[in-house]
């Protein structure tokens, strides 16, 4: 409609010109061009309005106890370097007006504020920089900041206005979410953000044009930013995405930006990886990809390896243009951990897509060649990151907990557990026994980070148990004990013993009726060498047993994020 609209002024205002004879039409054209500017509007922004819904009273935000004023000048006076997702002139301004100006603020307004201090007072509280007196009082204040922020976003309606100011508010408070372990709430929040980016049409490229080039740039960032935490959140949580990418037209952000070349550069990286989060759930892990049969799953699994080599190729390109002057920024070990940190959710994510790639016929081993070489590349590289943050008191371990191991299923962990518990190999124990070590000191950050060090351990320890009776000469009880042990880890979603590693009698993806074994036994039977499997451990071969095992993750991921669950 607004194209016709707008191609009936066009031909008519050629037509009637300046000719004196037609001036008749003037008015009529008038009335035209207002039809077009009203149509040039957002529709949907007045189609989300009850024209009869009359106003109640909301809950007082004026009222909540905000930092001295004094303490939220001096915070953004020190942390003027940390420009996070705002301008600060736009950011001060808000500050002012919620401290001076109760009556006139809005919610998302209110929100902006708090995250933003809340954000502002826990760097400071963490920085060495930061005399150790302030350091106490800075982590209160921010703790005070938090309570405002998760008051305003559990009482936001149903019902949001299409705003930029809202678009950034459900965005921080998914980044919120996010750094308390709540991807479930993340995913919430982000969604609604997308729908109000949608609404407005910050991804389509016709309606981000304004005329004002800072405006589109922001407006682009905030829709790629939005756009990050779903496609990541997509496959973390196995939810359809969003955001459809053959609806979006806006461009990629660009190094060209006036928002932070070099930040824009290693920011598109994150949102291409995003990218590929999403599709590796939609082509690999959803019921559709389920469905589909394993050559397939296959092509599409080594298709999308291919496109996260171009990602590390591109990476490289990106360190060599913008590196030094990223280091000078912020110093050589804060870019060293960025660095190697990309590149664990990189492996980690490389490994849940060869994942879905099977073992040859024939083959010892559940899991391909590619998928166990990348989960044990990944746990190589988390080491590497741990030495890095070591250097610098673990300050950065928080943020590496929620935006690299919980913000992506971190599956390399259950893919060498898998591998140990099918092949007792030592060195790969070894590993599961050195990551667990590695987040020990998780429990001094977060809850959730102290729950997924409590699941991990009691994985190594059930592995580190199952090879133990594996490797010992058979006692009383003890096939007693592993046949419970079985049943336990098939409650868990992996697969019985007895079930064959290469299908059904035809290769297909049928699953084999009957398992290798009678009774309780799983498929366990009993050697002078002790416990043995008749057949594969942990076989995974069709796509209901990979459906399984890409839920079963999710599942045990989510004790991460549950407060009521045995991890506490």
């Amino acid at each position: 409609m607004t194209a016709q609209s707008i191609f009936a002024h066009d031909f008519l205002q050629k037509a009637v010109g300046d000719d004196s004879s037609v001036l008749e039409m003037r008015e009529t054209l008038d009335a035209l061009h207002s039809l077009v500017d009203a149509l040039k509007q957002q529709p949907a922004i007045h189609e989300l309005t009850y024209p009869h819904a009359r106003p109640i009273a909301r809950l007082a935000l004026g009222d909540c106890e905000m930092p001295p004023v004094q303490s939220a000048v001096n915070a953004i006076r020190e942390a003027k370097g940390l420009t996070k997702h705002l301008a600060w002139n736009h950011f001060t301004d808000l500050v002012l007006k919620v401290y001076f100006s109760p009556a006139d603020f809005n919610e998302a307004e209110f929100i902006i504020v708090n995250a933003g201090l809340e954000c502002l007072y826990m760097d400071l509280s963490v920085n060495k920089a930061t005399a150790a007196p302030l350091k106490e009082e800075y982590a209160k204040m921010g703790t005070l900041c938090t309570s405002n922020l998760e008051t305003a976003l559990a009482n936001l309606p149903l019902h949001l206005p299409a705003t930029m100011d809202m678009i950034v508010a459900l965005l921080f408070g998914a980044y919120h979410a996010m750094e308390v372990a709540k991807p479930s709430l993340a995913w919430t929040l982000n969604t609604a953000s997308a729908q109000l980016c949608q609404t407005l049409g910050y991804h389509r490229i016709a309606s981000v044009r304004s005329g004002n080039p800072d405006d589109e740039d922001y407006k682009v960032f905030l829709f790629w930013s939005v756009y990050f935490v779903d496609k990541s959140l997509s496959l973390r949580l196995g939810r359809p995405s969003t955001i459809s990418d053959y609806d979006i037209t806006v461009p990629y952000p660009s190094s060209a930006s006036k928002m932070h070349g070099a930040l824009m550069s290693y920011f598109c990286l994150w949102v291409i990886v995003s990218r590929i989060q999403g599709k590796t759930y939609e082509l690999l892990y959803s019921p559709e990809a389920l469905s589909q049969s394993s050559s397939v799953r296959e092509g599409r699994a080594r298709g999308l390896a291919a496109e996260l080599q171009q990602v590390t190729d591109r990476t490289q390109e990106t360190h060599a243009q913008y590196l030094e002057s990223a280091i000078e920024a912020v110093g050589q070990n804060t870019m060293d951990f960025f660095n190697v940190s990309d590149e664990v959710l990189r492996l980690s994510l490389l490994t849940i897509i060869y994942r879905a790639v099977p073992s040859p016929p024939g083959s010892s081993t559940t899991f391909s060649t590619e998928c166990i070489g990348a989960a044990r590349a990944t746990l190589k590289r988390h080491e590497d990151c741990m030495a890095i943050m070591a250097k610098d008191g673990y300050y950065l371990f928080p943020m590496y907990m929620n935006w690299t191991i919980l913000f992506a299923p971190f599956v390399p962990f259950i893919v060498i557990f898998c591998q140990v518990m099918e092949t007792s190999d030592a060195t790969d124990l070894a590993r599961l026994q050195g990551f667990v070590a590695s987040i020990q000191d998780a429990k001094e950050f977060t809850e959730a980070s102290a729950r997924l060090c409590r699941l991990f351990q009691v994985l190594y320890n059930v592995a580190f148990r199952y090879v133990e009776m594996r490797n010992s000469s058979q006692q009383t009880g003890q096939a007693q004990a592993s046949q419970e042990m079985d049943r336990y880890l098939t409650a868990l979603g992996f697969p019985s013993a007895g079930q064959s590693s290469e299908g059904g009698p035809d290769g297909s993806d049928q699953l084999p009726m009957g398992g290798g074994g009678s009774g309780g036994d799983e498929g366990m039977t009993s050697t002078g060498s002790g416990v043995v499997p008749l057949n594969q451990m942990l076989w995974m071969g069709n796509a209901s047993q990979l459906e399984d095992w890409f839920y079963s993750n999710q599942q045990m991921m989510g004790l991460v994020e549950d407060d009521d669950s045995f991890l506490q």
